[in-house]
């Protein structure tokens, strides 16, 4: 049995809260090191370097959805327990650093009278529940999950027979037939679509399942069923169910459900959830695919309810300071009804405003310095933590996506095409850059003696009818100088595109040693 399992047999993570609560008391040197593996159910992890007394907390938001009471628990907890900062991820969670044991109890406490739990939020359970940040409010969604996205939140945070799992376990569920949660990268995604049946139009979800990036990517594989609304839950809980039963459990590096899924082929994984639900799901053979949509929710976007809108905003790099969330907890009150949504570009988004609000609101977010995400570059960064915090990655990632930003956005003011920048420090993808127009993989470069960092990048995915990662264009090209690559690639695009060009369509034009010398090629010192 190897280590995590054995720790985990010995004592179930969820029942370690009394070790918690007693490490919290005798401080950070009491903690024995096989609970540093079960306060990640937590949503504990020890912050770099493991021998600092700090931990990273990251909360569970299903769905994105919150209101500006959670917010300002949110806010408060940063202001008071993180320096003052916190950082939006790709799951549209929040987290924390900065976080000593003595206060995790407390803090707890706190999300836990705001209806924000922790549980699961890391380890081998299954993580934050992704959705539309529009759900319920999307023109031209099949149905509202929010409900099902709560329902099984709570089965799947509290439930033991669902939180030990061999590795972690990611869900993608929304009622769009938009590209709006990424179904084709996580373990199970749910999407909806219309299906006519003897001529009737019916709502009806497709089930992909097997997706994952990190450093062996794979798309999910869409079954040729059609799910009912009722069977979502009952086929979610199967999936996981198959996974923690058959997931492999002696190797770590082969624990995720995609290689359970191309082990076991698409046919055999599909007949084992019909088995465990004791009843055939309905075949069909013509499920559409998700129909991919570069577009982020940033500005004004217009809701299903006459006269709501929606406001997004784009948050550099996913960080954000608390007197800044706090703010933006009394906007969402005074021009709506405080609701608000985080989304997977890390991301917000104030929702239920009446259009007589609509641009008193807007004038207000920019005169407290916000940004309506009007740059097509700006509204579409994406960072994971970076070595700043992480003990895995290889580079810095908030700064310098800041600053890299920053400086593509000052030299293209004015466009509008979506051009995605994920910047990631290591190949583990937390910032998912294979699908990314433009994705940055933090890696070293010596040059003689001098350790520098670098980054490869990597251009041309596509999601939807013919899916494929992003393709490694330049390698370890150092980071002072990944600015000026990338502003000959983005100019290269706007001058040679054509009118229906997104810079995705236009790299998938060329192969990649023809991109290659497209953008300039690269050599140190160009």
């Amino acid at each position: 049995m190897i280590r995590e399992e054995e720790i985990k047999s010995k004592c179930h993570p969820l029942d370690a809260w009394d070790r918690l609560v007693q490490a919290s008391k005798a401080g950070f040197g009491s903690i024995h090191p096989d609970d540093f593996l079960r306060f990640r159910w937590f949503g504990l992890y020890q912050q770099k370097p493991k021998t600092d007394p700090y931990f990273m907390l990251r909360i569970k938001i299903p769905g994105g959805q919150l209101n500006s009471r959670q917010l300002r628990v949110v806010a408060g907890v940063a202001r008071d327990y993180a320096r003052g900062i916190t950082d939006l991820t790709t799951r549209q969670n929040f987290q924390f650093h900065w976080q000593s044991i003595e206060n995790i109890p407390a803090i707890l406490e706190k999300f836990n009278r705001a209806g924000i739990t922790s549980h699961g939020a890391c380890g081998d359970t299954t993580r934050n529940i992704v959705s539309s940040p529009m759900a319920g409010l999307e023109v031209g969604e099949v149905d509202d999950v929010t409900d099902i996205v709560k329902e099984l939140h709570k089965i799947l945070s509290e439930e033991k027979t669902c939180t030990n799992l061999p590795r972690k376990f990611k869900i993608s569920l929304s009622g769009s037939p938009r590209d709006v949660s990424l179904p084709e990268i996580n373990d199970v995604g749910v999407y909806g679509f219309w299906r006519t049946v003897m001529g009737v139009k019916k709502p009806a979800f497709a089930l992909r399942v097997g997706g994952g990036l990190s450093a062996t990517p794979m798309f999910s594989r869409l079954l040729p069923v059609a799910l009912r609304r009722e069977d979502i839950v009952p086929v979610v809980l199967g999936v996981a169910g198959i996974f923690r039963d058959f997931g492999n459990r002696e190797n770590r590096k082969k624990a995720r459900m995609k290689f359970l899924l191309e082990d076991w082929g698409a046919e055999k994984f599909l007949k084992e959830i019909e088995r465990r639900l004791g009843r055939k799901l309905e075949y069909c053979g013509n499920v559409p695919p998700v129909q991919y949509d570069a577009g982020d929710f940033f500005g004004v976007l217009p809701q299903k309810q006459t006269g709501l809108y929606a406001i997004g905003l784009a948050v550099l790099a996913g960080r954000i300071r608390a007197d800044r969330l706090m703010k933006l907890a009394d906007l969402s009150e005074q021009y709506g009804t405080g609701d608000l949504r985080t989304t997977q570009r890390q991301n917000i988004v104030v929702i239920n405003i009446p259009e007589k609000n609509v641009d008193l609101l807007k004038r207000e977010l920019i005169r407290e310095g916000f940004n309506l995400g009007s740059n097509g570059i700006y509204r579409a960064a994406v960072t994971c933590t970076g070595i700043e915090f992480c003990n895995l990655a290889l580079t810095e990632t908030k700064i310098f996506t800041q600053s890299l930003i920053e400086y593509l956005a000052s030299k293209f003011p004015d466009i509008c095409d979506t051009v995605s920048i994920h910047v990631t420090g290591c190949p583990n993808a937390c910032a998912q850059y294979q699908v990314a127009d433009i994705g940055l993989v933090g890696t070293v470069r010596m040059d003689g003696a001098v350790r520098r960092e670098a980054y490869h990048i990597a251009v041309g995915f596509a999601l939807g009818v013919g899916e494929h990662f992003n393709r490694h264009i330049f390698s370890a090209v150092p980071a002072e100088e990944v600015p000026k690559v990338l502003e000959r690639m983005i100019y290269v695009y706007l001058s040679q595109k054509n009118a229906k060009d997104s810079f995705v369509s236009f790299c998938n034009r060329f192969p990649s040693e023809d991109l290659f010398k497209l953008f300039g090629g690269f050599s140190a010192g160009s």
